[in-house]
């Protein structure tokens, strides 16, 4: 038997497309990413789900009610592509092809607004090393919520990724926390 401590301390922040340094780039579409520093209950996952509707009928994304009152520590809508945080506290870098840039592609999103488009290798989103300074570190209650559209899915292709492998102070392997 193997087992692996988790290690989603602050030397890496969170990853949404791909795996560290963007390796095995997921292809599809992100969306309503919300990063929170508590473990929310189904009421609440129904009720966040919920918030956001598919087009025509699309209700504007929850900003500045229930939501942020509930461990909220950052929510990114994709707007233009932009990996900006709308609570304004968190912004992430958008990478296209390994580059910085200011955006990624756009298709249409859940709610009909923007997602972004991860169409190519390289193609991933880098979120800050604040939101896992503390917060959501170790064994710390916490809940990432998000909007993926896949078109395909490969063995190593993650939805996020944060952390990393290495060894901790007693001798035991640790690992990055991930969601394939």
């Amino acid at each position: 038997t193997w087992r692996s401590s988790l290690n989603t301390g602050t030397e890496t922040g969170v990853s949404l497309g791909s795996q560290q340094g963007g390796d095995y780039g997921l292809q599809g579409a992100l969306d309503e990413v919300y990063l929170y520093d508590t473990a929310l209950n189904s009421y609440s996952i129904e009720v966040l789900y919920g918030s956001v509707t598919e087009a025509p009928t699309a209700s504007p994304a929850p900003t500045s009610h229930w939501f942020e009152g509930s461990g909220l520590l950052a929510y990114y809508p994709f707007d233009k592509g932009n990996a900006t945080d709308a609570l304004g506290a968190n912004d992430g870098s958008a990478h296209r092809g390994y580059e910085i840039s200011t955006h990624l592609r756009v298709v249409d999103g859940k709610d009909g607004g923007d997602a972004a488009r991860l169409a190519s290798a390289g193609d991933y989103v880098t979120l800050p090393h604040a939101l896992t300074d503390g917060a959501i570190t170790g064994d710390n209650a916490r809940t990432i919520c998000l909007w993926a559209q896949i078109d395909t899915w490969r063995e190593d292709d993650v939805l996020f990724q944060y952390g990393s492998s290495g060894t901790d102070a007693d001798g035991r392997t640790t690992s990055p926390f991930s969601l394939a």
